[in-house]
């Protein structure tokens, strides 16, 4: 079956048709369509067509009708001034109600007739308007469904001709996709529609003036296939819109089968009906989506789920599948910009995932349900997504398990309904962008509780909601343990907060489970999953850090989960020390990791080998902690935090490349800590050691500054007080009088600089008396 569709677009007095497929045609028996989005898209008719339409006529097409968009037309003939306007209305004002307006020279209304009844949404209809030189007509799908007295529409000149908009500037475009238009200059009867409309014309019949098949698949004419006016009818276009099948790839240099091209996903809904005891669900997935090119074809990825059915925005789709592709072919063309939804039915058992590292995750089967957990590949296991961390959206679940299990989805609970059958339906929404690898939908025997912090606050600035699940199965002394760890969120999320600004979104919790097979924890948005006991604290904290750091700003490739891990690294040890009374600081855990044996260098973080090292505990995590806490030391802790605060800033729900962190670490080392050329050009060194080169780094912060002046940062600290801050504080710098100051003075607050956080610092106060300070290299 052919389809296809023109849509128009009009700036001031030219016409530009574009053709492309239509995605509403499978209801269609004869194919080819205009599809008009409500904004600025309608047809033009030429001049002569429009001044030779006069009583009698008959106005017939087919009509897709999206919406009741204010006073639509399917055709409105007439001038600007609106003289001599004859209007075929699609919606009387929003009521979805046809009419038949006839204008006078003047632009009054000379008469009108109404139907009675709305014409559907959604569906194909034939629409008839039909005058006899007195009687006005309205037909749907060849009934006559109203008729009255009418005056006659005299057939006068008439410049302004249009297929779906009207000569009154405040109505409505029409929304709508229109096919088979005729026009006529006869009244036909109920019969001559009924027995014509359900087929294409031979395009000879008595009193044809005007009929657009739209049939054209390229080229920059749309035909008039009315042979008793011919070509000189014929509507002008451009070239046909180029439609192309989206990347079944996103190109990610580990997982270059993964994601897809040419769609943003905005939002997913998910419903998912699943049984604990054999395993399996029955789901759908609606996901809200814009297209970024035009698309004769897109793919998800999908493992599994055979016979799975797709329709675009209500329209059934072609689908097939490749791999772990699940391919979708609408019925027509979509649009580059054109925002629809894809509604996903699919059932079966979903998946457990192996990836390259020999790890799994997915939907893992457990003995009371599921542990779900994505990353980096497992989303497709259970749900179509676009599997790249690029591609963000917002998300709601609705998963109906037995009432005696917990259901677990991101974000925060809307609601719980018991259904009366055994079953509970947990309704989740995730209100902030999301990557599909940080996605869950946990059922198991919980022990579940929801409170409200009395401290923290959310991102929406309410109190921040606490949800935690603890496996049923624990001892009484395990819950008990494990509650207690959980209870310190709140804290540690405070701490963190001082530091980076408010926590991203509006929820946290702990998802604890025993879980053999993987024995891993996993920053779950909102939700963090622990597979085995006990719970530590160091790793709680490493997780809700991952919360700002690889949920909120998440990597643009898999190449950058080194930002992840070695910022919520960092943040682990920073905490354990400050808080958790762990005696090792940040400057040891450089020193105690730097001294590793030389053959654990050779995995560089931003270039590692493979997709097999993606969690490899030096090269991904210990080793950018280290170059994260060796930059604090070089550039200052001050400046350290302004750089996470900036991502933070400049990212946030977002994603952030290699490139991008380094050019925001640099820039924040010029202000924040007055980095001169020769130290920026120093420090694009250091980030070449440290990420990207094979062995270990000679760049450490005792040699950073060899040859070198130090780093000099001044910050105001009130109208009287100012701080100067330099390093390293190792290298035999320090703070000297020297000279006068002609505008104010200044002396130390303290006798001595103060060494901390690998920086030394002095603080200096306003006095009578003039003097200034510099460093004096001892």
């Amino acid at each position: 079956m052919k389809s296809k569709r023109i849509a128009v677009l009009a700036q001031t007095c030219l016409c530009f048709l574009t053709f492309h497929l239509s995605p509403a045609l499978a209801q269609l028996p004869y194919g080819k369509a205009l599809e008009l989005d409500g904004t600025n898209q309608y047809a033009r008719v030429p001049m002569a067509a429009g001044s030779a339409v006069g009583s009698p006529f008959t106005v017939e097409a087919w009509v897709y009708l999206r919406s009741y968009a204010d006073w639509s037309r399917l055709m409105d003939f007439g001038n600007g001034d609106r003289a001599h306007d004859i209007a075929c209305v699609l919606s009387t004002g929003g009521s979805g109600e046809p009419a038949l307006y006839v204008f006078d020279e003047s632009g009054g209304i000379a008469g009108s007739v109404t139907s009675p009844v709305a014409l559907p949404l959604n569906a194909w209809t034939h629409l008839a308007f039909t005058h006899d030189g007195s009687t006005g007509s309205i037909f749907i799908n060849g009934n006559a469904v109203t008729s009255g007295p009418l005056p006659a529409a005299p057939g006068v000149q008439r410049t302004s001709n249009f297929i779906g908009r009207s000569n009154f500037e405040n109505d409505a475009q029409a929304h709508a996709i229109i096919d088979e238009f005729r026009i006529w200059s006869v009244a036909r009867s109920a019969a001559e529609i009924l027995t014509h409309q359900s087929a294409p014309l031979a395009g000879d019949e008595a009193g044809l003036l005007l009929y657009y098949k739209f049939d054209e698949a390229s080229g920059t004419v749309a035909t008039n296939s009315a042979t008793a006016t011919g070509a000189a009818w014929n509507g002008s276009s451009p070239a046909r819109a180029a439609f192309t099948a989206g990347a079944r790839s996103t190109g990610d240099p580990y997982f270059p089968t993964l994601g897809n091209g040419g769609y943003d996903v905005q939002h997913y809904d998910l419903t998912l009906d699943y049984d604990p005891a054999t395993n399996t669900m029955v789901s759908k997935a609606d996901l809200t989506i814009r297209a970024t090119q035009g698309l004769s074809e897109f793919s998800l990825d999908l493992r599994g789920f055979p016979g799975a059915s797709v329709t675009i925005d209500g329209i059934p789709a072609g689908v097939a599948q490749s791999g772990d592709k699940l391919i979708i072919t609408p019925a027509s063309g979509i649009e580059s910009e054109h925002v629809f939804h894809a509604v996903i039915d699919y059932s079966g058992t979903p998946s457990m995932i192996e990836d390259p590292d020999g790890g799994f995750e997915g939907w893992v089967p457990i003995d009371s349900g599921a542990w779900v957990v994505c990353e980096p590949m497992g989303s497709m296991g259970w749900f179509p997504n676009n599997g790249t961390p690029s591609d963000k959206a917002t998300y709601d679940f609705h998963i109906t398990v037995p009432a005696t299990h917990t259901a677990l989805g991101n974000g925060e609970l809307s609601s719980k309904v018991d259904n009366s059958n055994g079953t509970a339906t947990w309704n989740w929404h995730m209100g902030y962008p999301m990557a599909s690898y940080l996605a869950t939908a946990t059922v198991a025997l919980f022990d579940y509780t929801k409170e409200l912090s009395a401290t923290a606050v959310g991102a929406g600035g309410n109190p921040l909601e606490i949800y935690n699940a603890i496996e049923s199965a624990l001892s009484p002394e395990q819950k008990a343990d494990v509650s207690a760890k959980a209870a310190l969120q709140d804290d540690i999320i405070l701490f963190m907060a001082d530091d980076l600004g408010p926590y991203p979104f509006d929820s946290t919790g702990v998802v604890l489970y025993r879980v053999p097979e993987l024995n891993y924890a996993l920053e779950v948005q909102t939700k963090s999953h622990f597979a085995s006991l006990p719970l530590d604290l160091d790793t709680l904290a490493h997780e809700i850090a991952h919360q700002w750091f690889g949920n909120s700003v998440s990597p643009a490739t898999w190449r950058e989960i080194w930002i992840n891990e070695g910022l919520a690294m960092w943040w682990a040890w920073h905490w354990d020390h400050q808080e958790n009374g762990n005696p090792t600081s940040t400057e040891d855990w450089l020193d105690i990791y730097y001294h590793a044996p030389e053959q654990t260098w050779d995995k560089p973080p931003a270039n590692l080998p493979d997709a097999s090292e993606l969690f490899d505990f030096f090269s991904v995590y210990s080793r950018p902690a280290m170059m994260l806490e060796a930059y604090r030391q070089i550039a200052g802790h001050t400046t350290f935090m302004a750089l996470q605060r900036a991502i933070l800033a400049e990212h946030a729900h977002g994603n952030i490349t290699t490139a991008q962190f380094i050019a925001l670490a640099k820039r924040l080392a010029k202000e924040g800590s007055g980095f001169q050329p020769e130290h920026l050009a120093r420090l694009d060194e250091f980030f070449q050691q440290w990420l990207y080169a094979e062995g270990r780094p000679v760049l450490t912060p005792s040699a950073f500054f060899e040859d070198l002046p130090p780093r000099l940062g001044i910050r105001l600290l009130g109208v009287s007080e100012v701080e100067i801050a330099w390093s390293p504080s190792i290298a035999g710098w320090s703070l000297e009088e020297s000279g006068n100051l002609e505008s104010g003075s200044w002396t130390p607050v303290l006798s001595l600089p103060v060494v901390a956080n690998g920086e030394s610092k002095i603080i200096l106060a306003r006095q009578p008396a003039a003097r200034f300070y510099r460093l004096r290299k001892d």
